[in-house]
Order: C-alpha cells, then structure tokens, then sequence
C-alpha cells in the first residue's frame, strides 16, 4: 500500500494528540499474563486503556507461547503482527489496520510509553488467542492464553502470592501509599480454552470465531449515560452491526453533541436520563436534544423506580420508562443474567461500562439476538402508553 505524501506531518499530528492520552489512575494496576506465565510489572510496560479498549505493548505478541511475533519500526511508524499463516499491518502515520489479502479493520495502534501499543482483545482474537480480563484484589489481569492452560480461577489463585510481591515492589519503586489489606483476588471465571489448532490459513473477511452455541434470547442493550467513553462503545457496536439504547441528561447531551448525533446516525436510539426530579429534568433534556440533534424522545431512564407522583406524570406524558435500578456492573453479572434469561435478557449497563468487547463477543460466540430499544419497544413493566 502506497505510503501518503504527507505521512509524517500526519504523524506529527497524531503523536501531538496520543500523547496527550489520559494517565491511568494512581491506584489502577494492570497486569498481563501470557499462558501460566506471570510477567514483570512495570509502569512502562503496563497494559492502557484508550476509548474503552485495553492496549498492550506490541512486543507482548512476539512470544513463542503464542506462536506470534511482532516488528516495530519506529521510522516507518508500521507495526507487523504474524503468526507464519496470516499477518496484521497498523500503519500508526495513516491510523489504519489491514491484513495480507488487503481487508481494512477499524483498529489502530497507538503511541505510548515510548512504543507502540496494540488492542489487545482485537490482536488475540485475530490469531486466535484466548483473551481474558481478570479483575482481582490486587489489579486488573490481562492474560492471553493458547492451549491447555490454567483455568482464569486456578491461575489466579496459583499467582496471588506472586502477584502480592510485585504489587508491593512496583507500589514501593513507584512512591505509592500501601494499601491497608490485600485481600486473596477472586476472577471471572472462564471455560477451559479450546487447544489451538495447526497453522492453517484463515479466510481473511471474517476473523470472527464460528458459532458454537444458539440462545434463543432477544438481548436489549442500555447504557445510562454518555460521555468520553461512549466513542469507543459506538465503535464497538458498528463493527459488529449491533442496536444500543444511550440514555443521557441535558448536561451530557449539551457537553458530548457529537456523540449524539453519531449515536442517532448509526442507528442506535437515545433517551433521557433522569437523575433528580422527572418533571423538572425531562424539558432541560428534551430541549438540549433537538438543540444537539434536531431530535425528540419518549425514552426515560433512571437508577431508581420512579415514585407514584412520578408514576403518573410519566402517564400523562405518555412517556416508556426503561430502567429501574437494575444496572449490571459486571461482564459476569452480564454473563448470569444472559445464562439464566428466558426469551428475553434486558441488559442495563453504565456508560462507562468496561468490557463492551468482551460482551458483544459473547453475544456473537453464542449468537443472541440483539434487539432494538424504541418507543414502541414492549417493556416489562410499562409506564404510559407506548409509542
């Protein structure tokens, strides 16, 4: 593929804007595991996340356990990705990603730390890689596993004293408060991964792993709240072509205007997010609304049950009430819920939910139905005629 004339000023451009990606948090650690193997714990080697996505290093992915390697060539700003059968080409000067028979994804890589950083889940995936995301006491897990390995339970309990020891080497060497307890961590739990097979050439258009399991269960997805995140989330839904329901208050639909439109452009639906009093939230909304979008809605959503006063004004305002508290804060939350539904799973997520990817594989790998939230969406519990 031709190289752009102007590809470093591009790069200039763009490493301007990566280097200005948020930090993470003082108390956020991330690990990363690659098979039963622990690996060392540096801030400068350490998994980020950026638009709800977590990245690693690219030299992760140059690991005979895997049975990949990867080449960064700081000059060409291009990161290769193969495992003898396939390859994966970032171009971090065009912000672009394509295979070797010339298929486009809608990944990047990015610039951090001094290297270049990959979309873990995305890269495991496409070669593929078990991806797992472990959250423990002692940090967040980012393991990739191929073959037979530990279960994400068993390892987890294998490393915690590991885990412990470096917690407390890289909290020391980095001038960090100890905590006051070190609970044992706890996992989610995964199924014993599938042992990889030989190398044999993929079809390149579809990465996606075949359908093992049918659920015969309609999936409604709610994200209550829009914000930095929500980029990321749309990202997600667009690849693979999947309908969600963002509900925002009149200060996030004034402050994150794009979004909402791009959230109404893609397909997807939008609501109001009442966080206080109905009655007086609903018109700031509905007017910051068709100030960002031309748009009305009849969608209302809040974390808790509506009163009886505001039971009856949702009535007269023929207003469809989504959600009641019910949030699920948790890919293993998500994962009982959709294991346990019959027919029908609501799934009501905050719109910083973090493992969007992870889910919308599992919708995939089992492939859930996943329906439209509209007005005229039957709810479970009806508030005022539908439209």
């Amino acid at each position: 593929m031709k190289r752009r004339v102007l590809a470093l000023l591009v790069f200039a451009a763009l490493l301007a804007v990566l280097m200005a990606l948020p930090a993470l948090a003082a108390d956020t650690v991330y690990f990363t595991a690659v098979n039963n193997t622990l690996l060392s714990l540096e801030k400068s080697s350490m998994p980020v996340k950026y638009k709800s996505m977590i990245y690693v290093p690219a030299s992760l992915f140059t690991s005979n356990d895997l049975g990949t390697y990867a080449l960064y060539s700081r000059n060409a700003q291009t990161v290769l990705v193969s495992d003898g059968a396939d390859i994966l080409h970032f171009d971090m000067s065009a912000g672009s990603c394509y295979d070797s028979e010339g298929e486009q994804y809608a990944y990047v890589a990015i610039y951090q730390n001094d290297t270049a950083y990959l979309p873990a889940y995305f890269v495991a995936e496409r070669f593929g890689i078990e991806y797992s995301y472990i959250r423990s006491s002692y940090g967040h897990i980012i393991r990739l596993t191929v073959g037979d390995c530990l279960s994400d339970t068993d390892f987890v309990e294998a490393a915690a004293s590991l885990m412990e020891s470096r917690l407390a080497q890289y909290r020391k060497a980095e001038g960090l408060t100890e905590p006051t307890a070190t609970p044992r961590p706890t996992s989610t739990p995964r199924p014993t991964p599938t042992p990889r097979p030989t190398a044999t050439p993929r079809p390149s258009a579809d990465p996606r792993p075949p359908v093992v399991q049918t659920r015969d269960v309609d999936v409604y997805l709610a994200f209550l709240g829009i914000g930095e995140e929500t980029e990321g989330i749309l990202d997600a839904l667009e690849r693979d072509d999947l309908p969600a329901c963002f509900f925002a208050t009149a200060e996030q639909i004034e402050r994150y205007g794009a979004a909402v439109r791009r959230i109404l452009g893609q397909g997807c639906t939008l609501g109001i997010l009442l966080e206080g009093k109905m009655a007086e939230e609903w018109p700031a909304a509905s007017r910051a609304l068709e100030g960002a979008a031309m748009q009305m809605s009849f969608l209302a959503a809040s974390d808790r049950l509506p009163t009886e006063e505001e039971t009856a004004w949702l009535s007269e305002q023929d207003l469809v009430f989504w959600s009641a508290g019910e949030e699920q804060s948790s890919l293993l939350v998500c994962e009982t819920f959709l294991m346990n539904a019959e027919g029908r799973c609501d799934l009501v997520l905050t719109g910083d939910f973090d493992s969007v990817e992870e889910l919308l594989h599992l919708l995939r790998k089992d492939d859930y139905t996943v329906r439209p939230i509209t007005e005229v969406t039957e709810t479970r519990q009806s508030y005022g005629e539908n439209h």
